[in-house]
């Protein structure tokens, strides 16, 4: 009398699914993760902008054209500073540079992906 087979690994199937399953994540990966890494330069520029201006203080007109600058040189697609850019004066003539955006990336067909950045920092003397 014969003794079933046991089955040992996967079948056909199992590495068809497991394919389709690391190419997904791997066009995602591919397709989100120069989002994040333009809002790395993003936040570096701004960060590096507050250190500069940590001391003395600057015209809106100048702080944008400095702001702009860094994100020119960095290579900066999805950030338009007349849209994104927000400043506003607060206490002790300390001036608030907030960057807020929405970037978006097709994957496939119609299916799109969305990611929202925010970042805030305070700059001028006294800070």
């Amino acid at each position: 009398m014969r003794m079933p087979h046991k089955q040992r690994g996967m079948g056909l199937s199992g590495w068809m699914m497991m394919l389709v399953l690391i190419g997904f994540f791997t066009l995602l990966g591919l397709k989100i993760g120069p989002l994040y890494m333009e809002w790395g330069k993003v936040t570096t520029s701004l960060d590096g902008l507050a250190q500069e201006l940590s001391t003395k203080m600057e015209t809106k007109a100048k702080i944008t054209d400095l702001l702009q600058r860094r994100l020119d040189v960095n290579s900066v697609e999805h950030v338009n500073l007349k849209e994104h850019l927000t400043l506003k004066r607060v206490k002790g003539g300390q001036m608030e540079i907030t960057i807020a955006y929405e970037a978006r990336v097709p994957l496939f067909k119609n299916l799109s992906a969305v990611a929202d950045f925010s970042k805030t920092v305070t700059v001028g003397p006294g800070n």
